[in-house]
């Protein structure tokens, strides 16, 4: 288990309360598989406001359920390290803030204090140096102490970057490459080596597009090293996020980001399957009173004939149609005369079918790409294709920053010729926006945008869609 050391910095009015246990990892059952570490963006973590641990340990729960749901019996252990930097800068600047804080509208002025202030103190020079200097001094003795007590280990290393996080990481990771990154970064800050290079760096709702525009710095030549798979993940209602693909092609702009796969739980499959047996039951039911029905319905064919029913009465025809175009079996005598009667009934109508006639027509791709529709207007965004997680072998390869190419070329050898393959003067190597369903009341109606928008940005810690969406990546499925 990976500890993190976190002495609760308590304010003068809140001495007296019980200082939290310091972070830690969420205990694995068995080896890690992969790592991932998880930067947390502004606010009181540890503190009596802080919820990094339970966030954590809901990044673990989340994930754990969203593998035995979509592939029972198989387990991918993701070690969730956590890197803590909020009580580090308010060590320093707490005690001036007391003293300079008036005593009124104290909640107010506590959100003041411990959570915007972060962003502030980010952006200046001296406190966002001690930012950079505690958090890669984070990272690197949170690796050591892994690799130290995981000598063997193979897997995949992510950096999950929520919120302000997002920009810290994408600071301290652009900056491991140029010898004059000061030219490229316009940052005047020195920054500290990092002792490995992760495989995948995610940010999460964060504002990452638009402190970029605020220090006028320009992703197409600062970013970090070109290996390394970036992707940009947010909820459409998260009032923080920001797409940045906009950034490197303008055309982007028009077009939709990337829709995460849903996780589909295999027990709803289960129940689909168990719906399609009773449907099948009823059919055969249907049959039979088709069996018993059919000489009636002979009789109901040669008056329609004789009476020329089919070719003027368009209503009739319509019916007629619904009823002998049904898929179960039907009796002899009906099968050597149902060819003549759809004959007739297509020359002479036009009515389309009905939405249940045509369902056996829908192939597996398409009820896969029916069944994600909702209304947050999902066709504005691209759809993944839902595809099945095999175990595939993950060996880890020795990472080092030894050169610089355009952005996000880190993909799989697969999906990196694939998208070389297509690539355009104004298209990207590989998509980077990736953005999340909405969520829905009792699982069916659509919350209301700005209601959604209060919830939205702390959501990302306990969203089954996003959990699978990094497991398929750290195994190489997606």
């Amino acid at each position: 288990m990976v500890s993190v050391t976190n002495n609760n910095l308590v304010p003068k009015q809140q001495s007296e309360l019980p200082e939290k246990p310091m972070l830690q990892s969420p205990k694995l059952n068995g080896p890690p598989d992969h790592i991932a570490f998880v930067i947390h963006g502004i606010g009181q973590q540890t503190e009596q406001f802080g919820f990094f641990q339970t966030h954590l340990q809901s990044l673990y729960d989340t994930t754990n359920k969203a593998v035995k749901e979509n592939t029972p019996g198989k387990k991918v252990n993701i070690q969730y390290i956590p890197i803590e930097w909020h009580k580090h800068i308010h060590e320093e600047t707490d005690a001036i803030m007391e003293d300079i804080t008036l005593n009124s509208i104290p909640f107010m002025r506590m959100i003041n204090n411990e959570y915007l202030s972060d962003a502030f103190f980010y952006l200046s020079q001296d406190r966002g140096q001690s930012i950079i200097n505690h958090v890669t001094k984070t990272f690197n003795e949170a690796y050591s102490g892994f690799i130290n007590e995981n000598p063997g280990f193979q897997g995949k290393v992510a950096i999950l970057a929520y919120s302000l996080g997002g920009i810290i990481t994408w600071d301290i990771l652009s900056n491991q490459l140029q010898k004059n990154n000061k030219l490229i970064s316009k940052l005047d800050m020195t920054f500290p080596r990092l002792d490995f290079k992760p495989d995948y760096f995610f940010t999460l709702g964060s504002p990452l597009s638009a402190f970029l525009t605020v220090r006028n710095q320009d992703p197409k030549v600062y970013h970090p090293h070109p290996s390394i798979v970036f992707e940009n993940i947010y909820h459409p209602y998260d009032p923080l996020a920001y797409r940045l693909e906009p950034m490197l092609k303008i055309n982007y702009k028009h077009q939709p980001a990337m829709l995460v796969e849903k996780c589909v739980s295999v027990q709803s499959s289960y129940i689909w399957n168990k719906g399609c047996d009773i449907i099948s039951s009823l059919s055969r039911q249907h049959e039979r009173l088709v069996t018993l029905l059919s000489k009636e319905r002979q009789q109901h064919i040669d008056y329609f004939r004789s009476t020329s029913l089919l070719s003027g009465g368009n209503i009739l025809l319509s019916t007629l149609k619904r009823y002998f175009s049904t898929n179960a079996p039907l009796t002899p005598q009906y099968d050597a005369i149902r060819p003549v009667i759809q004959e007739e009934v297509d020359s002479n109508t036009s009515t389309p079918k009905m939405s249940l006639d045509c369902g056996s027509e829908i192939e597996e791709d398409d009820q896969d790409y029916f069944l994600v529709q909702s209304d947050f207007k999902e066709k504005e965004y691209t759809y993944i294709a839902h595809t099945d997680m095999t175990t595939k072998p993950c060996k880890r390869r020795h990472q080092s920053y030894d050169h610089c190419s355009p952005i996000n070329q880190g993909h799989d050898t697969k999906r990196r010729r694939s998208s070389q393959e297509m690539l355009k003067e104004d298209q990207l190597p590989n998509r980077i926006d990736f953005v999340l369903r909405p969520e829905k009341l009792f699982g069916c109606v659509p919350k209301n945008e700005y209601f959604s928008g209060l919830t939205a940005h702390f959501s990302y810690w306990t969203h089954k869609d996003l959990m699978w969406h990094i497991v398929r990546r750290l195994e190489n499925t997606a």
